[in-house]
């Protein structure tokens, strides 16, 4: 994901709806990439295997101005 999250910072993408089955990826490509050119307007996390130690990550980033 790191390529295409790299991209992404270079676009002219107003919103992106990230969705990641491993937050802590989510994380790494935020911190190390997006932050830059995009902000967290929203986050959730959502347990659909609820028998398994894994949770799901939506976020919505929208471009700094």
């Amino acid at each position: 994901m790191k390529d295409t999250a790299k991209l992404l910072a270079k676009s002219n993408i107003e919103n992106i709806i990230y969705v990641s089955c491993n937050p802590k990826a989510f994380k790494l490509d935020y911190e190390n990439h997006l932050k830059k050119a995009y902000q967290i307007e929203d986050a959730l996390l959502i347990d659909m295997f609820p028998h398994t130690p894994h949770v799901e990550a939506v976020v919505k980033l929208a471009r700094r101005d």
